[in-house]
């Protein structure tokens, strides 16, 4: 199969879940398939990263990114509700809309001979013309209309929880509009599939597990700081930042009253300003940002922490962090669409007062702690090969491009 692309960003650096997730799947399918891959670049800021992509398709094609407004900013939610008030696509699709990423489509169409054209995320589209004669793929990484309504139902600013509510709903159309109308839509967990299928109804759906690269991400050297709590994610993305602020505010402090020296460290990338004064006014908590190996902290961490109130799509950080032999706190949201046994390799607590005598227990009791995370590194290796994911891929595109 000839496969034409589309995503909005490059994938190095692997910052992200939904970038670790693409990576894996594209390297899979380069092996045995040709992959044009169509996204917004800057020549000379991206120079680096742009001479990577070999690793992941044959020929990269890009245009100049859209002007964005800093994420979680003023600036941000008042675009937010000016495009919802003046257009019918929500903004956080319209704002990546580009002439030029349009014609540059149709060229590609024009000169080469696609079997498919895969849209990544649904931010990609409004950035398809109309009338193109090759069968659509919607690979979707979360239920986007899922993540609003999960932040306007949490959030308790008036304003915000309205331009949440309001965009929630425009998305929900939008992608239902998508999943309606192509042809296949390839979710990456059964809980997402189920969700479109109830929901949006929908030509074709099904869906693919998450992988973990359990050779990269291994124990080997485990040497833990006492009482240090992890939490591993980007920090510009709005279910992490709710969750860090939760966690700190809520559970955080009743950890202390037990443990007083327990520390909270924080990695990911693009720390918001919420974020940063976390670590500014509490010596407790310690703020990285941008991270080149997120697994010296894994290594060093005595627990970790997935304190996820909203979102939807898969936590891959999770995997990684079972798949580095570590006991793993989360919410039913922060692990929703994942394999897992409670209370075996993994802990599952909702409550503050219960998720905050969760942690205190690991930190408390080694064995306890050793025992949790060598049973999650067990379920890994067994369940969570890329080897796995990729194929399954692949054949739900052959079926289609067969059919």
């Amino acid at each position: 199969m000839k496969i034409l692309w589309l995503k909005s960003n490059l994938l190095h650096p692997l910052d992200s879940g939904g970038k670790i997730r693409t990576y894996n799947v594209l390297r899979g399918i380069r092996e045995k398939h040709e992959i044009d891959y169509a996204t917004f670049a800057e020549d000379m800021k991206d120079r680096e990263y742009i001479l990577k992509s070999e690793e992941y398709c044959h020929n990269l094609f890009h245009v100049s990114p859209p002007s964005l407004p800093e994420k979680n900013s003023l600036n941000y939610y008042f675009e937010v509700l000016k495009t919802s008030l003046l257009n019918r696509y929500p903004f956080t699709i319209y704002s990546y809309r580009s002439r030029e990423f349009k014609e540059l489509i149709s060229k590609l169409a024009v000169e080469n001979n696609y079997d498919l054209l895969i849209a990544d995320f649904l931010t990609m589209c409004l950035n398809i013309p109309e009338g193109l004669k090759i069968p659509r793929v919607h690979f979707s990484h979360n239920v986007e209309a899922k993540i609003w309504k999960r932040l306007a139902k949490t959030e308790t600013n008036l304003v915000k929880k309205m331009v949440f509510a309001r965009e929630g709903r425009r998305i929900e159309k939008f992608e239902g509009g998508v999943i309606r109308s192509y042809p296949l839509t390839i979710a990456v967990s059964i809980d997402d599939r189920d969700h479109f299928l109830n929901i949006y109804g929908g030509n074709n759906i099904d869906y693919i597990t998450t992988g973990v690269d359990t050779d990269y991400f291994n124990p080997n050297g485990n040497n833990e700081n006492p009482n240090s709590i992890l939490f591993l994610g980007s920090m510009d993305w709005m279910p992490n930042i709710d969750a860090v602020l939760y966690f700190a505010e809520k559970i955080f402090p009743l950890i202390r009253q037990e443990i007083d020296n327990a520390e909270l460290i924080i990695v990911g990338k693009n720390p918001v300003d919420s974020i940063k004064r976390l670590g500014e006014t509490n010596q407790n908590i310690i703020v990285t940002g941008t991270v080149s190996d997120t697994r010296p902290y894994i290594r060093s961490a005595s627990c970790t922490v997935v304190p996820i109130r909203i979102g939807g799509g898969t936590r891959i950080k999770i995997y990684e962090l079972m798949s580095m032999a570590k006991a793993v706190v989360a919410t039913t949201i922060g692990a929703e669409g994942l394999s897992y046994k409670d209370g075996e390799n993994i802990i599952i607590e909702d409550d503050p007062e219960n998720f905050s005598q969760a942690v205190v227990k690991l930190l408390r009791d080694e064995h306890y702690r050793f025992s949790i995370g060598e049973k999650a590194r067990e379920h890994v290796i067994a369940n969570c090969s890329w080897n796995k994911v990729t194929d399954k891929f692949i054949n739900l595109l052959s079926e289609l491009n067969e059919g």
